[in-house]
């Protein structure tokens, strides 16, 4: 196990099996844990409360919109903080990988004549019972085309 120091907080990153000393202290949060929930657009704190979006106003960061965790100043523990641009980052990859992951799924589903999901094979059956009919009207309408020219052909007599 080894421990980062973050934020006057101890931050442990496990060690499989039984090298894992973990401590009571909770003051020790695992890393992969805060790593997680750290990730896009965050909504509440490590800590249960929600975080608020605001603006600095440091010289360095003028103007850089951040969140951050509503209690941040009431104690010292560790609370969220995260810059708004990091968090839009991360939930556009996120949104990128489910685009990803579902054009491959549609793909899928054409290429092999299949479908993945009960929600595409609906829609295939829907597309089927709609040719029928199509091919169905066509036949009528063709069938009525050849009447309306055999009456034009009786009146013309």
């Amino acid at each position: 196990m080894f421990h980062l120091l973050f934020s006057s907080v101890i931050l442990t990153r496990s060690c499989p099996g039984s090298c894992n000393d973990s401590s009571d202290s909770d003051q020790n949060l695992d890393i992969d844990t805060l790593e997680d929930g750290n990730y896009g657009v965050p909504s509440r704190c490590f800590c249960g409360h929600f975080v608020k979006l605001e603006v600095s106003t440091t010289v360095e960061n003028l103007g850089q919109k951040y969140y951050k965790c509503q209690l941040s100043e009431d104690d010292g523990r560790h609370h969220l903080f995260k810059w708004w641009d990091e968090a839009v980052e991360e939930e556009l990859s996120k949104l990128h990988i489910r685009v990803d992951d579902q054009n491959q799924s549609i793909q899928g589903a054409f290429r092999f004549g299949g479908s993945t999901s009960p929600a595409m094979e609906s829609i295939c059956e829907s597309m089927r019972q709609m040719r029928v009919e199509i091919d169905d009207l066509k036949e009528r309408l063709m069938q009525k085309g050849e009447e309306i020219d055999r009456l034009k052909e009786l009146l013309a007599k």
